[in-house]
């Protein structure tokens, strides 16, 4: 599992990222690391449309960030919000912390897939 500093540094990314001004604004970030380890060593946070409560991210910015992370050895190993709130848990998620949540509830949580905004499968492919 990740260190509560990790997420700690994340939220705070995402939160001066997303412009604390602007609370009608969602942001989201790719993490960067590698699977199955615990180190998040970073965060690419895409270009985004402006005062959106579902950022859009279009193909050609989901692609940057999976060539970004092949480009630094690294892997997209989960994601991070930030909505115009500084509770880092709910806007850190990696895959792993997805799978558990899985397992103990039988299935994907519907707070994850809208969180994720259907991306959850992108992610995976």
């Amino acid at each position: 599992m990740i260190s509560d500093q990790t997420i700690q540094d994340i939220a705070k990314v995402m939160y001066l990222w997303g412009r604390p001004d602007r609370f009608d604004t969602t942001r989201m970030g790719f993490l960067l690391g590698k699977k199955g380890a615990d180190e998040i060593i970073g965060v690419y946070i895409p270009k985004q449309e402006e005062h959106v409560s579902h950022p859009v991210i279009s193909a050609e910015e989901k692609q940057k960030a999976f060539d970004f992370a092949e480009k630094i050895r690294c892997e997209i190993v989960g994601f991070a919000q930030y909505n115009g709130s500084t509770d880092p848990i709910s806007t850190v998620f990696t895959y792993q912390m997805i799978e558990e949540l899985e397992e103990k509830l039988g299935f994907q949580p519907a707070c994850l897939i809208t969180n994720m905004h259907n991306d959850y499968d992108l992610l995976e492919n």
